[in-house]
């Protein structure tokens, strides 16, 4: 999730700086995996542990990543969607998506949406039939 998304996920959608100092104060960073919250626009920012543990982190738990002159991003064509309250995964390009209110976004890895119990595939865009 991105700073923006918990801070409308919380009903102050404005709050994306207030996330960022909670997350950056936070001292029990192997329960609250504060290294999962990324930019808006897909970058790795702010991680108090430093952008390259974040990075290795993220990859070690099957997120993929995208270098570019900019810095680091999220790869977001290689991932799922899910859907908070729903607990659903879709493909990116879903038509499905475009109903999805703030706050409801999760990027989830292949690996993380396709574990059996959590999280259940969209009937709409059938997203298990995609290849990593």
């Amino acid at each position: 999730m991105s700073y923006h998304s918990i801070a409308a996920a919380l009903g102050h959608p404005k709050a994306a700086r207030a996330v960022g100092q909670a997350l950056h104060s936070n001292p029990l960073a192997i329960v609250i995996l504060c290294h999962r919250v990324i930019g808006h626009t897909g970058h790795l920012t702010g991680y108090a542990g430093g952008l390259e543990r974040q990075g290795a982190l993220l990859r070690h738990e099957g997120i993929p990543l995208l270098k570019r002159p900019a810095g680091v991003f999220v790869n977001r064509e290689r991932m799922y969607v899910g859907w908070r309250t729903d607990r659903a995964y879709c493909k990116p390009s879903c038509p499905s998506l475009a109903a999805m209110p703030p706050g409801e976004r999760l990027l989830l890895s292949i690996r993380t949406a396709t574990t059996p119990g959590d999280f259940v595939p969209c009937d709409i865009c059938r997203p298990e039939h995609v290849s990593a």
